[in-house]
């Protein structure tokens, strides 16, 4: 499980400068955490005769679609939510 943070941006503007910044300092931190404990779960797991395998493409890109339909269906039924969807998608389809 690899982790981030999502704060409320009105919420995030309000709060003074240096919680502003604990906030974006602990963002790589989450991260490499996530990503770390990911990993070290993968060996513990490999170590002791688990098996990590892959799901062919299109059955990935299904179960990724069925993951999505429900939560793009809420989505767009509140415009600003929808607005700030569309452009973090945006960034990931880069």
């Amino acid at each position: 499980i690899v982790s981030i943070n999502i704060v409320n941006e009105a919420w995030f503007q309000s709060q003074p400068e240096d919680v502003q910044e604990a906030i974006r300092g602990a963002e790589p931190k989450v991260v490499a955490f996530g990503v770390e404990n990911a990993e070290r779960s993968n060996e513990v797991w490999l170590a002791n005769n688990g098996e990590c395998r892959q799901m062919p493409p299109a059955e990935k890109m299904t179960t990724i679609v069925s993951f999505l339909a429900p939560d793009t269906k809420i989505v767009e039924q509140i415009p600003a939510v929808k607005a700030e969807f569309t452009n973090r998608k945006a960034l990931v389809d880069q």
